[in-house]
């Protein structure tokens, strides 16, 4: 029998992202690739298309069948409540002309610094757009991160951690710790970049994060995990140490039934990813795709 814990562990885990990069799709590309994933195998994995605000507009108005968004806000050069405002005009007139075939789940933005969160804006999107979650992206600042996250959590708001930026990636110390602190407020966030490998690599000193170790790390510390037990999970470069099995996951001697894996993936929600194949093809190879898939046939 094939392990179940490892498809709830990835249920739906995956926002498509094929038109940022490093892939820099056409939209039209993009969207077609991702009608054809939640056609197929791939729907195991990839929940929502990710799409920028600013291009909306050029999807097509009518589908085959529903179409789960999350909208990427603009990025805000000065004033982020005059940037989000046009972004809720965008909005307004998408949800006017595509609502039909179309549910925004999410809105995602950047704040320039932990202030932003503190401003109103946010409540005309619950009152204009209820049922769309916001997701803020922060800079992140070790001595203010504790107080932005709470901040989140206070606003009704959601985290979100950039894992790569150019060429910085944040340390295993760095997104334990992330993990750790929105595990203790409850806060539930997304991940984006840098996680197209299901397994931590270190190749010569440059390293790159492994979405299975994030989701793992993250259940472990839902539960209490500290953050010298979730580096050790993130930065575990060894696919042997990772068992997952009918009933639970385990690894460097942790485990997780499958009822606390479900726990956690309402908080651990998705990442994005440009390339779906990658993922994939990286499942493949630890042996764990038709498994993560088996469910859904």
């Amino acid at each position: 029998m094939m392990p179940r814990s490892v498809a709830v562990l990835l249920e739906n885990c995956l926002d498509y992202a094929g038109t940022f990069p490093p892939a820099r799709l056409d939209l039209k590309v993009a969207f077609e690739n991702y009608l054809r994933y939640r056609k197929g195998a791939e729907r195991a994995l990839v929940r929502s298309f990710v799409c920028p605000v600013s291009v909306l507009k050029d999807l097509p108005e009518r589908v085959e069948s529903e179409v789960v968004l999350s909208v990427i806000g603009t990025r805000a050069e000065n004033s982020i409540k005059e940037t989000v405002e046009k972004d809720f005009a965008l909005l307004s007139d998408f949800s006017k002309t595509h609502s039909r075939d179309y549910r925004v789940q999410s809105y995602e933005i950047r704040a320039n610094s932990p202030l932003e969160i503190h401003g109103s804006w946010f409540e005309d999107l619950h009152r204009m757009f209820p049922g769309i979650r916001a997701f803020i992206e922060i800079p992140f600042d070790e001595t203010t991160l504790s107080d932005s996250l709470s901040a989140l959590k206070t606003e009704n708001l959601f985290g979100k951690v950039r894992i790569a930026e150019r060429d910085s990636v944040l340390s295993g110390e760095q997104l334990a710790r992330w993990l750790v602190l929105c595990a203790n407020l409850r806060l539930p966030f997304k991940a984006t970049a840098g996680l197209h490998h299901p397994i931590y690599l270190d190749e010569r000193g440059t390293y790159k994060h492994g979405f299975l170790n994030l989701f793992c790390a993250g259940t472990i510390a839902y539960f209490g995990g500290d953050e010298f037990v979730v580096n050790s999970i993130l930065e575990c470069g060894d696919s042997s140490e990772f068992r997952f099995l009918e009933d639970a996951f385990e690894v460097l001697g942790h485990r997780a039934e499958i009822s606390r894996i479900r726990e956690a993936r309402e908080w651990l929600i998705s990442f994005g990813s440009c390339s779906v194949d990658e993922p994939i093809e990286g499942l493949e190879a630890l042996g764990y795709w038709e498994a993560a898939h088996a469910e859904i046939q």
